[in-house]
């Protein structure tokens, strides 16, 4: 269930944010923002940045008086989609994965993080031979169960190109 849109208070100017709402929308969508970051990233930590980078912007939005027109969930993932976009910009240069003590879900041994890491990384190969676009959409309809209809707003592609 989505849950729905908040509102920006008119007529307290001090505070243009509906905090009760926002706090909604949070527990709403951060956990699945954060898996569908990490599941591309791979880095629990830098998931965790930009899934909250997402909510920030969103703040940012609505005190902006820009709140997201439609559907509330697919801006979510529109603005994690870039942000995942910008990140791969920044790491192009980096060669190697960071390991750490913790991962989602709990703790593992390096070994384990390892392991994980190289089956990542041949997911990611493999799902780098498609073009990007298509991967995109194949993550967004079958490793995060969206809509047709949401993939393509959040693509901002036809329902009929998913």
């Amino acid at each position: 269930m989505l849950a729905q849109p908040f509102t920006v208070t008119q007529d307290r100017a001090n505070c243009p944010l509906d905090v009760t709402a926002f706090e909604q929308v949070f527990d709403d969508h951060y956990d699945e923002i954060h898996r569908y970051l990490f599941r591309h990233i791979g880095h629990v930590d830098t998931a965790q940045e930009l899934a909250a980078e997402v909510f920030t912007r969103l703040v940012e939005a609505m005190e902006a008086r820009r709140a997201p027109k439609g559907n509330l969930r697919a801006w979510l993932y529109r603005v994690a989609h870039n942000l995942f976009i910008d990140e791969i910009r920044k790491q192009q240069y980096r060669t190697h994965e960071v390991l750490t003590d913790r991962v989602a879900g709990g703790q593992e041994s390096v070994e384990q993080q390892t392991a994980r890491g190289i089956l990542q990384q041949q997911a990611r190969v493999a799902m780098s031979r498609i073009p990007a676009r298509q991967e995109m959409a194949l993550s967004l309809k079958y490793l995060e169960g969206l809509s047709t209809a949401e993939v393509a707003e959040i693509l901002d592609i036809t329902e009929a190109a998913v």
